[in-house]
């Protein structure tokens, strides 16, 4: 090739490098305005169902709440299985709660429940069959319980000699 060509191939090759970075760019900003919402939406939810926790929906997380966890668990998705260790860890405390074997205020009840009963709907904000995006609200629920009753699962954690890094924690 002459250098005209060589000149003519690399301004191509560079035009289709900075084209690529700008769709790329603006790819990676609609998904973070996309996944943004769903985690406005997702947090509403939970915040909201937490106020109308009745002690029937106690028993039905729990009721519930087990198998799904324990498929969550045997999930070939590493991140399936780090969100069931922590579901399993709330699902314990709410169980601990429940019979009385822990002390909770109902503030961290209803927070476990709503919580759990999110993970175990079939409707939710991303629905859980869609593959790789269908967990990530619940791992959202998960996460925003964790750091509500962060104080409460510490103190759990130490009465009944658990690890919280056995739960991904």
């Amino acid at each position: 090739m002459n250098g005209s060509s060589d000149r003519v191939l690399s301004e191509d090759y560079e035009a289709a490098k900075r084209a690529l970075a700008n769709f790329w760019s603006s790819l990676t900003k609609e998904a973070y305005t996309r996944f943004s919402a769903i985690a406005d939406k997702a947090e509403k939810y939970f915040h909201e169902s937490r106020e109308k926790v009745r002690e029937s929906d106690v028993r039905d997380a729990l009721n519930k709440a087990g198998s799904k966890i324990e498929k969550l668990a045997n999930s070939a998705s590493e991140e399936a299985r780090r969100l069931a260790k922590q579901a399993k860890l709330l699902y314990l405390m709410l169980r601990d709660s429940a019979s009385g074997k822990f002390r909770a205020p109902w503030v961290t009840v209803a927070s476990l429940t709503a919580c759990l009963l999110y993970v175990i709907s079939p409707i939710d904000v991303i629905p859980d069959f869609i593959p790789g995006l269908g967990l990530i609200d619940d791992a959202l629920v998960v996460a925003l319980c964790v750091s509500l009753v962060r104080m409460d699962l510490r103190r759990y954690a130490a009465e009944m000699g658990l690890k919280l890094e056995d739960y991904g924690l």
